[in-house]
């Protein structure tokens, strides 16, 4: 507390008026006094006006700013129809993207991605709502550089909803100059006297932040912990050796980068994935970069080269956990570029083994399926090929390459080209997932309703969202979610959705 009141007071004193003078007050109306002074040309006009009219005035109520076509994937990318929001609520839409959530299948967050980013017309009503939801959406996936370009096309400065994302969101990637001019040229967006003492100290303005500082604590408007944060920002120097509390709960992106600014930057790892983005920026060390990277490529937030591009950074020279899966992952990769068939054999199951156990089998094999020597591995470096190029983009292809295994793997075979009839599962879920592509499981037909009646992306999330309690252990939500999406024209998304359950969860 000395420290920080001698902060305050040096900086108070520097920001003092160094004297006064006598000045003259200004005309509010400069050219006024200037006419006054020059002479005016005085018109001599009617003192009453010969007659009146009353023109015919048309009333029409506002209803606030235009709503706008916001979206980063063309319709004619995406596949789905221009008007696949625009029959909607936006309300009720936002309520079904906040229950969707975080989805842990990857076919599930492509096909959540590819809603969310895609381009289409507004809703009927509550479009600010929408916009702002699937924003929150994208940052609790961790998907931060696309809710930052929704944000821009959607408008920052639109309402303080949008700027409070925004702010956030250049904070996660340390643009924060960006939300700082917005906040200062327009101060009806926010009322954050926490982020307008860090904006005026980024800007080099030290003893404005400090009176700022010092006001808002002395009449309670920040609170003890931010305010202490903030004295030891403006000058680390007086609270050499002090730590600031980190609570995990409390935890602000502001926050964030005010801790690490004094030397304290708090470990992201109990924090939201979105601060997973912090750890990439070059400043942390290896093993917290790849920390990172799995913890995003698992939500689907970076892809799958830039979770290699982190493994391949150097060697490891340590061993467990993290490092035995960068060691796996780059023994196979040298193996693959010296083309030595025997090599890529014995470094592929244990690559295998470690990446589909740390839920990063569909990266891993996005990454390497097509690099292998299909036609050249037998035995069970044969069997996870296989398995590799179903759960890869070109899943069709697997049968023509390695057809023997296909024959040995009816149902796996079956659900990649979409024909079960003749099959019958070995267990509850392969049994479910056949009849799904048999046609022997009706989808819902409430959701069916919703796409009939023009609400096609409506029933989409809500189908997602019945995907996701079936993966939970509902297998009868399971059918019915995967044969919706069938119905709804997703067949492929449903295929790769049904191959990555059998696949991901069972022994290779």
């Amino acid at each position: 507390m000395a420290a920080r009141a001698i902060l305050l007071a040096g900086l108070l004193i520097a920001a003092a008026p160094a004297g006064a003078t006598d000045t003259k007050p200004l005309s509010a109306i400069d050219w006024l006094t200037e006419m006054a002074r020059q002479g005016a040309q005085i018109i001599d006009e009617p003192e009453i006006a010969p007659s009146v009219a009353v023109p015919d005035v048309a009333v029409t109520a506002l209803e606030g700013t235009t709503p706008k076509r916001v979206g980063l994937i063309a319709p004619d990318v995406t596949g789905f129809p221009a008007d696949l929001w625009a029959n909607s609520d936006g309300t009720a839409l936002a309520t079904a993207i906040s229950r969707l959530g975080t989805v842990r299948l990857p076919a599930a967050q492509a096909l959540m991605y590819t809603l969310l980013l895609g381009e289409a017309d507004p809703p009927r009503a509550g479009a600010d709502a929408f916009d702002l939801a699937r924003v929150d959406a994208l940052i609790k996936n961790g998907a931060i550089e696309p809710a930052l370009a929704l944000l821009d096309q959607a408008g920052a400065d639109r309402s303080p909803d949008h700027f409070a994302r925004y702010a956030d969101l250049t904070l996660f990637t340390g643009a924060s100059d960006n939300a700082c001019r917005i906040a200062q040229a327009q101060p009806r967006l926010s009322d954050d006297l926490v982020l307008r003492v860090f904006c005026l100290a980024r800007a080099g303005d030290w003893n404005t932040a400090a009176l700022v500082l010092g006001s808002a604590e002395a009449i309670g408007s920040i609170t003890p912990t931010d305010g202490a944060a903030l004295a030891q920002f403006l000058d680390a120097e007086l609270f050499e050796g002090e730590v600031q509390s980190q609570s995990a709960a409390r935890m602000t992106p502001l926050r964030f980068r005010i801790y690490e600014a004094t030397g304290h930057r708090p470990s992201t790892s109990p924090l939201p994935r979105a601060y997973a983005h912090a750890d990439l920026d070059g400043n942390a060390g290896w093993k917290a970069q790849i920390v990172a990277a799995e913890r995003l490529a698992r939500a689907g937030a970076v892809s799958e080269n830039q979770l290699i591009g982190v493994y391949s950074d150097r060697k490891p020279a340590a061993s467990g956990g993290v490092w035995d899966r960068v060691r796996a992952v780059q023994a196979l990769d040298l193996a693959i570029t010296s083309g030595d068939v025997a090599k890529v054999s014995a470094a592929l199951p244990p690559a295998w083994e470690i990446m589909r156990g740390s839920d990063l089998g569909v990266p891993f094999a996005a990454l390497f399926a097509e690099k292998l020597p299909a036609r050249g591995l037998s035995g069970t470096s044969g069997d996870i090929t296989y398995q590799m190029l179903l759960l890869s983009p070109d899943y069709e292809t697997a049968a023509r390459l390695l057809p023997d295994l296909a024959r040995a793997e009816p149902v796996l075979n079956g659900i990649a080209s979409g024909e079960t009839k003749a099959l019958r599962g070995a267990n509850l879920a392969e049994a479910t997932l056949v009849d799904v592509f048999a046609n022997r499981i009706a989808p819902d037909p409430e959701l069916i309703g919703l796409a009939r009646d023009g609400a096609l992306g409506l029933a989409i999330l809500k189908a997602l969202t019945h995907l996701k309690d079936g993966i939970s252990g509902d297998v009868t939500r399971l059918g019915q979610s995967l044969a919706t999406l069938r119905a709804l024209g997703l067949e492929d998304m449903a295929r790769r959705a049904a191959l990555q359950i059998l696949i991901l969860g069972r022994a290779s």
